[in-house]
């Protein structure tokens, strides 16, 4: 699982890296978090979910997304 803020870091944006993700690595799963309610729309088009974190992460949160989002992949 890679968790990538929507507006990303330096030149690329959160958007970008799930789309090359999802063309190059597509056994790898992206979740964007952050972002705005617009921003879930186009998320949501390249992950299985839109944004469900918000900033700023509390990382006991993180953990839990993840968790859950492991939990729910179990057969």
């Amino acid at each position: 699982v890679i968790l990538c803020d929507v507006s990303g870091e330096g030149s690329k944006s959160g958007f970008e890296l799930a789309s090359w993700v999802r063309a190059n690595r597509p056994e790898l799963e992206v979740r964007l978090v952050g972002g705005t309610e617009m921003a879930a729309q186009t998320a949501a088009e390249l992950c299985e979910s839109g944004p469900q974190l918000r900033r700023p992460y509390d990382p006991a949160a993180v953990i839990d997304y993840i968790t859950r989002l492991r939990a729910s992949r179990l057969p």
